[in-house]
């Protein structure tokens, strides 16, 4: 739902980085200080080191595809 909001504190373990794939819809990803906003079809690659939060944007749905890798 538009506004929907998931907020991950900085990553205590060893760091990972993952990737995101947009696969419907629209997403703002806060990165640490950073705010990138996906459109479908945006890819997102970053570490799992800082806070992160993802905001759905617009009125329709929003899926993602994660993709977890050690470094």
């Amino acid at each position: 739902a538009t506004g929907s909001r998931l907020s991950y504190p900085p990553w205590s373990g060893t760091p990972y980085r993952q990737r995101l794939w947009l696969l419907v819809g629209s997403l703002a990803v806060e990165y640490g200080a950073d705010r990138y906003e996906l459109e479908s079809g945006d890819c997102l690659d970053y570490s799992v080191d800082l806070s992160t939060a993802l905001e759905v944007l617009g009125a329709g749905p929003c899926r993602y595809l994660l993709v977890i890798s050690p470094q």
